[in-house]
């Protein structure tokens, strides 16, 4: 299962959209998340948290933009995006992106630093667009 330890940056990537909320938003852990596949949306989310805007966990998402947004745990991504992750990195990358690896990219900081990539994005590193 795909998941995002010691983690302080959540992120997306989208072909020609990419969007970064507050740091310090996102800390998955493997076990505590499932794996929900409906249409054309697939997200990682905490058994109790639901698809829905409130106090806990706001997203959303459509065939071209995808939404990270979080307070405990949340992850959106577009069903033709790849979820790639590592102990210290998590990705979301767009299907008409080439797949995106740990060696492919150029490499998180450390294990709070986030990476995305995309069409018009490079880096995100300590959530600052480089």
């Amino acid at each position: 299962m795909a998941h995002i330890a010691d983690g302080d940056i959540a992120f997306i990537a989208d072909g020609g959209m990419a969007l970064i909320l507050d740091i310090a938003i996102a800390s998955i852990a493997d076990g505590d998340i499932s794996f929900i596949a409906d249409g054309d949306i697939s997200f990682i989310a905490d058994g109790e948290i639901e698809l829905m805007a409130n106090g806990d966990i706001a997203l959303m998402a459509d065939s071209d933009i995808a939404l990270i947004s979080v307070i405990d745990i949340a992850l959106i991504a577009d069903r033709d995006k790849a979820l790639i992750a590592d102990r210290d990195i998590a990705l979301i990358a767009d299907g008409d992106i080439a797949l995106i690896s740990y060696i492919d990219i150029a490499h998180t900081v450390d294990g709070d630093t986030a990476l995305i990539a995309d069409c018009d994005t490079a880096l995100i590193a300590n959530g600052d667009v480089a």
